[in-house]
């Protein structure tokens, strides 16, 4: 059970999770398709540098990862696999992101994870992706209402997938065409906008 460790960054109140303290970070989306990076346990820490270093640091992305390696481990870990989130802002955010960071992970040499993340999609064999919440509440409905967010689906079913254009931008395809519903799915709010059933 490896700790990971990086220089300013502090545990999120009530959890394990660090979160950094010296990144300003860009953009207030409260949903969308978060990036959780797989990697093996050995490889943990070299991944979670290389990536902040050189991926989430120069664009400002807000990021967080868990304080060991259990989550890769142990697979009745709570988080599922998931030690390291990465929160786009729009879903070209997140098809660029999930670009650098295969990248970085090829330029190392790194071998994928041996499982991928439950109940999410795998895009690359390094970055699995769900549609939820980045914090604790819950996910518009599309109706402008509220719903829970289920971890047991990929996405909520008012939610368009737009990961099957991922290959055509990652190839830099001119032709690549996205769904109104895909790219406006990132919205925003104030926190005294989610309704009280959520905290």
């Amino acid at each position: 059970m490896p700790a990971l460790h990086r220089p300013n960054y502090m545990f999120f109140p009530g959890t394990r999770w660090y979160m950094p303290t010296d990144l300003d970070t860009q953009g207030t989306a409260s949903e969308g398709w978060k990036l959780h990076i797989v990697a093996r346990a050995e490889d943990a820490q070299t991944t979670l540098d290389a990536i902040c270093e050189n991926v989430l640091y120069p664009d400002r992305v807000a990021h967080k990862f868990w304080q060991n390696t259990d989550p890769i481990t142990d697979e009745n870990d709570r988080n599922g696999g998931k030690w390291f989130v990465v929160y786009p802002n729009s879903i070209l955010h997140a098809f660029r992101l999930c670009t650098e960071i295969t990248i970085i992970m090829r330029f190392l040499g790194l071998a994928p994870a041996p499982r991928p993340i439950p109940h999410e999609l795998q895009i690359t064999p390094w970055v699995c992706t769900r549609y939820g919440s980045y914090s604790f509440h819950g996910v518009q409905d599309g109706q402008g209402g509220w719903r829970a967010d289920n971890r047991m689906e990929s996405h909520p079913p008012h939610i368009n997938n737009p990961w099957g254009q991922y290959a055509q931008y990652a190839q830099g395809s001119e032709n690549m065409t996205l769904d109104p519903s895909m790219v406006g799915s990132f919205p925003s709010y104030t926190m005294r906008e989610i309704p009280q059933a959520f905290h």
